[in-house]
């Protein structure tokens, strides 16, 4: 791999040389054989066989991981309801385990609704949990895997999209509007995709918008 990016380098600046002066004085000849990069072609045909083949072994888990993130999306949010219905220090029941509201000094305490700061205590074992930031987690996580799967949309890409990218196209004939997701190009031109109405909704209680 080493010996072709060496190679690539040397004819680049062979063919900048033919059209820019200021490259002829670094020009020269490639101390690397077509020769010594033969098995560069090979390596590269192992390796789409491989990932090929990797997308064939987990193409039949996508239903799983789709149901999976959307349960646990929908066992964070009930998580906090039920938080959120008990008085702190008050105990409730998720998830067939009982867990206890935290209470914060009363000096602290500037928000009993729980909309900035929410914790739960599991009596047995004395563990804290962040219900804010587990939900968070889990919206996101959501987010991203309904992103990869109707968009198809690369990791970069992914890192790319803002709320700005969510706009809407009206239909000529139909007068329906349409979501669409601007993905910003990163080896091709910019596309636009169809987004899903239910997926492009904003995330409760912030301005953001969530996958398409």
């Amino acid at each position: 791999m080493l010996d072709g990016l060496v190679r690539a380098f040397y004819l680049d600046i062979s063919q900048w040389a033919l059209h820019d002066a200021y490259w002829a004085r670094w020009a020269a000849p490639c101390p690397v054989s077509l020769q010594d990069t033969k098995g560069v072609a090979k390596h590269r045909k192992h390796v789409t066989a491989r990932m090929h083949q990797k997308v064939r072994q987990l193409a039949p888990l996508l239903p799983q991981l789709m149901s999976s993130v959307e349960e646990r999306l929908r066992f964070q949010q009930e998580f906090i309801d039920r938080a959120r219905a008990a008085a702190p220090g008050e105990e409730f029941i998720h998830g067939e385990r009982t867990y206890q509201r935290r209470r914060y000094p009363a000096v602290r305490d500037h928000d009993p609704a729980g909309l900035h700061r929410l914790h739960a205590t599991d009596p047995d074992t004395g563990t804290h949990v962040d219900l804010l930031r587990a939900e968070e987690r889990a919206f996101w996580t959501w987010a991203v895997v309904n992103t990869f799967f109707y968009t198809g949309v690369r990791v970069e890409e992914l890192l790319e999209i803002t709320q700005t990218a969510l706009t809407t196209l009206r239909l000529p004939d139909s007068g329906e509007t349409v979501p669409l997701l601007q993905i910003v190009p990163i080896q091709d031109r910019r596309r636009a995709r169809p987004a899903r109405p239910a997926r492009a909704r904003p995330r409760p209680g912030q301005g953001q918008a969530a996958s398409p």
